[in-house]
């Protein structure tokens, strides 16, 4: 199964990420704002993959909102 979540995060807020399947991965992309993911920095429109974590912290460094996908790796 694939998952998708649209959050918005007000600036200096904080929240950590748990995937629903040790087997999916993720892909995180900025629609609007700045983030810090993990140790990276993303701003409107950039995304990110993530394969090798379970659980990932996202930082708002300015009111954001973020498009999380978490699809299956392995058909």
């Amino acid at each position: 199964d694939a998952f998708f979540s649209l959050v918005n995060i007000n600036s200096r807020k904080e929240l950590v990420y748990s995937k629903y399947s040790r087997d999916n991965g993720l892909y995180f992309f900025v629609l609007d704002g700045e983030l810090d993911i993990g140790s990276e920095s993303l701003s409107t429109r950039d995304g990110l993959g993530v394969v090798s974590e379970d659980e990932i912290k996202i930082l708002a460094k300015s009111n954001s909102e973020l498009l999380i996908m978490e699809v299956p790796l392995r058909a």
